[in-house]
């Protein structure tokens, strides 16, 4: 048809080709499909960081998204490996103060999710309510790191190794060591009324510090906060505790790299909706997920979804579906966008195509019209006749559509004018034979 020949559908199909991969590659890089899988760093084992990443990972199971729950050394341990590059971890809890007032470019917070109370518990004869009074005593501070929080704050009571024992253990060992008596005092930051919280409350033998100086630890460290755990809040019926208690605490944050995909974002500040956004101990409903965080950059798609909720498409449809729809619309826009103006200029587009085709033939045309002079041999004329038959079978072949047919026709009419002509200078040969006989 218009004399398209093999070579041409190949280029065409390596065109074709072509841009196909091109626009995959395209949609690819401008509309990634999110993770099926990722992990989030927790701390020690039985902790409160272990209970909420195990709720986190039944709710994301829902969108078919898998949470992989791995025990780490912290919150200092979860930033650094969030911060590390040949990393796969992709989401860490981390307290307050962990950044150390620096600027960490390769995280951004999905906002402070509670507190975490400083729960300090001793096994000692005498009642204990200052931080003064741990002077001499052997505390587990319930981290791995020094400088941190904790340590900061038993050093503005005067508490340091030169004048007692500091230990660095924590969960299940520390439980154990004060139990055993290899300690006098230990530290358990938790979230909440983790197991371990609950069998330290229930045991007997161990008291839970009510610190008598909790509002001037606060005005020292502006970023801990005092709380108060009413009588009988644990246990009402064994009137645990036995009286309120005064406690301090700072906040967590849940941590994820800058470059997880913004939907799995979005499920992650769900699963913190549903698992933090009810009240507690310490908190009123709503008070957690924030919306801001002091010491780390809030992400923009958390943000967005804790004040208007889920996009439109991810309503109606699971989050690992919406890129795929998002890539149909874009490719049917971009080909509407192609197609239609080219539909609307197609038949002018296609007698451009055909003039072109048919320039050449016309070219042809002129130039054996131009040789029919007065001194053309029979020989020749019946070698451009012949050349005008095989012209005749192209136009055939060319396929020129109907909407086309005056163009038809003008070629015809063109090539039967100049076939005349080579038939009327067969005829003067003729003559010019019968003359000279």
């Amino acid at each position: 048809m218009l004399g398209i020949k093999r070579r041409h559908w190949v280029k065409g199909l390596i065109a074709l080709v072509s841009a196909v991969v091109l626009t995959s590659l395209a949609l690819e890089y401008f509309i990634p499909v999110p993770p099926s899988k990722i992990s989030i760093g927790t701390s020690s084992y039985g902790g409160a960081y272990e209970l909420f990443a195990n709720q986190y990972r039944e709710i994301l199971k829902r969108s078919n998204l898998d949470l992989d729950v791995r025990l780490s050394e912290g919150g200092r341990a979860n930033l650094k490996m969030l911060q590390d590059q040949d990393s796969d971890l992709q989401v860490g809890f981390v307290q307050t103060g962990n950044a150390l007032g620096l600027e960490q470019p390769g995280v951004l917070s999905l906002g402070r999710i509670n507190h975490q109370t400083f729960w300090i518990f001793y096994k000692s004869t005498e009642t204990l309510d200052d931080l003064t009074q741990f002077k001499g005593k052997r505390i587990a501070t319930g981290t791995l790191f020094s400088n941190t929080l904790i340590e900061r704050m038993l050093a503005s009571a005067g508490v340091t190794p030169e004048n007692s024992t500091v230990l660095r253990i924590v969960g299940e060992p520390a439980f154990q060591a004060l139990k055993a008596g290899k300690i006098d005092i230990g530290f358990f930051p938790s979230s909440s009324v983790s197991p371990l919280i609950d069998r330290l409350l229930h045991d007997p033998d161990i008291k839970l510090l009510n610190l008598e100086t909790s509002d001037a630890v606060t005005r020292i460290f502006p970023s801990i906060v005092k709380l108060v755990l009413p009588r009988g809040a644990i246990d009402l019926a064994h009137h645990i505790p036995a009286s309120d208690v005064q406690l301090v605490a700072t906040t967590n944050s849940v941590l994820v790299r800058r470059d997880l995909h913004p939907a799995t974002v979005r499920l992650l500040a769900q699963a913190l909706v549903k698992t933090h956004g009810g009240g507690g101990l310490f908190q009123k409903p709503g008070e957690f997920p924030t919306l801001t965080d002091d010491e780390y950059t809030m992400s923009a798609d958390a943000v967005d979804y804790y004040k208007n909720g889920s996009p439109i498409l991810e309503r109606y449809l699971p989050a690992r579906m919406v890129p795929y729809f998002q890539r149909f619309l874009a490719v049917l826009l971009a080909a509407l966008a192609v197609v239609y103006p080219v539909y609307s200029l197609a038949p002018g587009l296609m007698k451009s195509f055909i003039e072109w085709r048919l320039s050449g033939t016309y070219r042809r045309l002129r130039e054996i019209d131009a040789s029919l002079h007065d001194d053309s041999t029979a020989p020749q004329v019946d070698a451009l006749d012949a050349e005008l038959s095989d012209i005749g079978r192209e136009i055939a072949k060319f396929g020129i559509p109907n909407r086309n047919s005056d163009m038809y026709f003008s070629i015809k009419t063109n090539l039967q004018y100049v076939q005349d002509r080579v038939k009327a200078r067969r005829v003067e040969l003729g003559k010019v034979g019968v003359s000279a006989g």
